[in-house]
Order: structure tokens, then sequence, then C-alpha cells
């Protein structure tokens, strides 16, 4: 088993929340490779990923990534 635990520190509170809630339904699918642990304290996100293999931990890591780069380009569109 292979394991990631990313800790993100956004510069407020409000902008962890929403990430935090745009990528937190993908945590709830099912997939037979891997499993994602979100978790939100203030302005901290944590991410934890459990994978059965370094190709699945890899592609979970990115997505993940991604997903949140794109939520922040969202927040700071104008």
């Amino acid at each position: 088993m292979r394991k990631a635990v990313i800790k993100l520190t956004f510069n407020n509170e409000k902008i962890a929340r929403v990430v935090y809630n745009a990528i937190s339904h993908e945590e709830i699918r099912d997939f037979s490779r891997i499993k994602v642990n979100l978790r939100r304290k203030s302005n901290i996100l944590t991410i934890r990923i459990d994978a059965r293999d370094t190709t699945a931990l890899r592609a979970s890591f990115n997505s993940y990534m991604r997903w949140i780069k794109v939520c922040l380009s969202a927040i700071n569109f104008k």
C-alpha cells in the first residue's frame, strides 16, 4: 500500500472552505485502487491518499492538485 499526505495552507479560512466544498464530492466516489480522506481545519486542507500502487497514487495526487488549481483559478477570476 502506498500513502501520501498533502497539507495545504490557504491565505484564509474562506478559501480553504470553498476548495474543500468543491473537491469533497470526489472523496465519496468508489474506486477500487485508492481511498481518499479530506479534512479541513481552519485554513488548512489535508488530503490523505491510500493507493494499491504507485501509479494509482500518482494519478490521484495529480487529479486533486488539478482540481484545486481549477478552484483557485475560479476564485481569482475577475
